[in-house]
């Protein structure tokens, strides 16, 4: 990698990335004369690395200068590049994991074979989880680790607004978590024509300083599960009895009446006139 200056971890991520290639179907061609050319002859002699989306930005910057292809059909796609590899490096190592965990005895076959289900519900680890914060965490040395799948609007719901950016070129939003003691961030990218999506129709990335760890499987599950917990409902407030209907009068009842007579000599009251319905 003479010629550009690259971070420690970086450049050992890009010799990992260079060294899987020709594993692949991912050719490399002159993009003059559209001849052939090794994965390992093929590299950048002017790159600036970024703050994040490291792999991804190199890619990019290589297919400007060389034809990309797979399958014969151009690499317009570096994200689904790149998270392929991580994805076959993950891969991987859990193959090499397996591997040595293979070599099982007869008598502890046999042990796992006989235990109760109850013993191994009882010995079974509770799931661990962590404290999340949300907060103006340093996200400098985060690099990308997936791809969420999850709307603008579900992350608002979770961690509130996130942080702004206007002078920033290559994201514009961002969350800066912190999951136990790991931080992690949660931003936007540019789309592959150079451009910003509208906000809530963002696709956004997950970056973190180390992969596969217990934190950021929390984080992700977290995100899955989709919504916060829900708020505690007041208790429900006592109805108030209703009053009794009135009492309609009924004709057989009593009623004292008493008649003011206006003084007057001249005025003849009949009581025959007089009308009780009220």
């Amino acid at each position: 990698m003479s010629g550009i200056i690259l971070s420690e971890k970086f450049e050992k991520e890009l010799v990992k990335f260079i060294a899987w290639l020709p594993t692949t179907d991912y050719k490399i061609k002159d993009i003059v004369d559209n001849s052939e050319l090794e994965w390992k002859d093929s590299v950048l002699t002017n790159f600036e690395e970024p703050g994040r989306n490291k792999l991804e930005s190199y890619i990019r910057e290589m297919s400007k200068g060389y034809f990309i292809t797979k399958g014969e059909q151009e690499v317009n796609d570096v994200k689904f590049m790149a998270n392929e590899f991580r994805t076959a490096k993950v891969k991987n190592t859990k193959t090499q994991k397996n591997t040595k965990d293979t070599k099982i005895t007869k008598n502890a076959k046999n042990t796992q074979k006989n235990a109760k289900p109850e013993e191994t519900q009882k010995n079974a680890k509770p799931e661990q989880t962590f404290k999340i914060s949300v907060g103006n965490f340093d996200t400098s040395e985060t690099f990308n680790l997936d791809t969420l799948d999850c709307y603008t609007k579900d992350l608002i719901n979770m961690f509130g607004q996130p942080m702004f950016f206007k002078d920033e070129t290559e994201f514009q939003y961002e969350w800066r978590l912190v999951v136990g003691a790991k931080v992690f961030s949660i931003y936007n990218w540019k789309n592959d024509t150079g451009c910003f999506d509208n906000f809530d129709d963002c696709e956004w990335y997950l970056g973190g300083t180390e992969e596969n760890t217990k934190e950021q499987l929390f984080l992700k599950k977290y995100i899955n599960g989709g919504k916060p917990e829900q708020l505690e409902q007041p208790d429900q407030l006592e109805q108030p009895e209703q009053p009794e209907p009135e009492q309609l009068l009924e004709i057989d009842d009593k009623i004292d009446i008493e008649l003011d007579f206006i003084d007057d000599e001249n005025l003849e009251i009949n009581i025959d006139d007089i009308d009780f319905d009220f």
